[in-house]
Parts: C-alpha cells; sequence; structure tokens
C-alpha cells in the first residue's frame, strides 16, 4: 500500500473499556480507508484492559501501545503525535473512547482536499455548536464550510477530527498536566490566537456530524494522576 498515505488512529482512553470497544468496532466497521495505523495510549487502566483493545483492533498496517501512567490525556497526545511523525505519518484522526461511528465514512475526499492543498490543516468531523462563521468553498469537488477565525471558543473542537502535521507545527502542540476539558479549552485558545492553517466542516455532514457521542459519563473534568 505504498501508494496509498496512511491515516492514524490516535485513540486516548482510561477506564471505559466498554465504550472503547465500541469506538474501535466502529472504525474497523465503517472508516473507509485503505492504509490504517492505530496508536492506543492508554492513561493507566491496566494490561487486561489495554490487551481486549488491541485484540479488538486486530491485524492493521501499524499498531503501537503506549501507558501515560494517569500523566493525562495532554501527554498522551503528544506522546501519540511525536510517534506518527517519527514513523513518517503526516494525516492522524484523533478519537476520545466515546465517538462511535455508525455508518460507512469513505476518508478519500478529506485526505485529497488535506494533501492536495496544505493551506488547510483540519476537517472536522463532530456536531456544530451556534457561534460558528464560516464560508462555503469547493475543494477536490467537495464541498466545506471554512471556518472562520472570529473569536468563537470552540472553531477547534476535541471531536473526531482529520489533522495534518501542519496544524500541530503551526498551532502548537497539547497543554499537558491538565484535565481534558482544559485541554481542549488550551487547544482552542491556540488556535483562535492568530490566523494560520483553515479548519474545515465537510458541507454534508449536517448538525451532529458523522459520529455519535456515546456514553454517560464525562471524562472532562478528570485531573491528571488521580
Amino acid at each position: 500500500m505504498a501508494d496509498v498515505p496512511p491515516v492514524f488512529i490516535l485513540l486516548t482512553t482510561y477506564n471505559r473499556l466498554e465504550l472503547c470497544l465500541r469506538t474501535v468496532r466502529g472504525i474497523k466497521d465503517n472508516l473507509r480507508w485503505q492504509n490504517l495505523g492505530f496508536i492506543v495510549c492508554d492513561d493507566g487502566s491496566g494490561q487486561e484492559y489495554v490487551d481486549r483493545i488491541v485484540e479488538e483492533i486486530g491485524h492493521v498496517n501499524h499498531l503501537w501501545v503506549y501507558n501515560g501512567n494517569r500523566k493525562g490525556v495532554g501527554h498522551n497526545m503528544n506522546v501519540g503525535l511525536e510517534h506518527i511523525w517519527g514513523v513518517g505519518g503526516n494525516l492522524v484522526m484523533t478519537f476520545e473512547d466515546d465517538w462511535l461511528l455508525e455508518k460507512p465514512l469513505d476518508m478519500t475526499p478529506y485526505v485529497n482536499t488535506l494533501l492536495k492543498h496544505p493551506e488547510h490543516a483540519m476537517i472536522r468531523l463532530g456536531y456544530l455548536t451556534p457561534g460558528l462563521q464560516a464560508t462555503l468553498i469547493s475543494e477536490e469537488n467537495y464541498l466545506y464550510w471554512k471556518l472562520d477565525n472570529n473569536g468563537y471558543q470552540y472553531r477547534f473542537t476535541g471531536h473526531p477530527s482529520i489533522r495534518t502535521k501542519n496544524f500541530f507545527t503551526y498551532y502548537g502542540m497539547y497543554a499537558e498536566g491538565l484535565t481534558p476539558g482544559q485541554t481542549e479549552l488550551d487547544m482552542c485558545a491556540k488556535t483562535n490566537s492568530r490566523s494560520g492553517p483553515n479548519i474545515l466542516i465537510p458541507a454534508d455532514s449536517g448538525w451532529y456530524g458523522f459520529f455519535a457521542h456515546i456514553g454517560g459519563v464525562s471524562m472532562a473534568n478528570v485531573e491528571p494522576g488521580k
């Protein structure tokens, strides 16, 4: 598959096995791309937990597992990203362990858009929130909303997305030592602080995007080390 650029799934998880397994199944069953790698960054749930996730992933073109040992989501994200860059990766899909892809999703238009148009560095695939302002554009015969940098806090979100290495080169890596909610807000601030590579939303994604947000217990306020 040398001619098919790899897309790396960066999955962060902690103590939510059934939700995480559902997330993995959704990706395996419905994400349409021939060259997938999985980076699993668990924050200290235990070996049995990780082994079950790896079993569910099965055979993929690249699999790497890391134990963050309660250092928090920002640390785990950064370690996973550095691994991806270290093996020559450029495209990453970031997932927390409670997002379910319920229907087939072809990644071809998004990969083509990001690789052929480097002025774009992120395509959001989760749900919309009020406050966004955008311009409708066309790339690779596909329509997107190009989000304006109008100061709205959630121009960036931690929902599922596909991003290029250039996103992190320009806007920076994740803050460490914060709760998941604070980590997301810090990245929101980074992307709103200056103009830079564009953030897009597929025009056909609807208000809720392509993923269901599953589970009833939020991890947004869980502090590292606790």
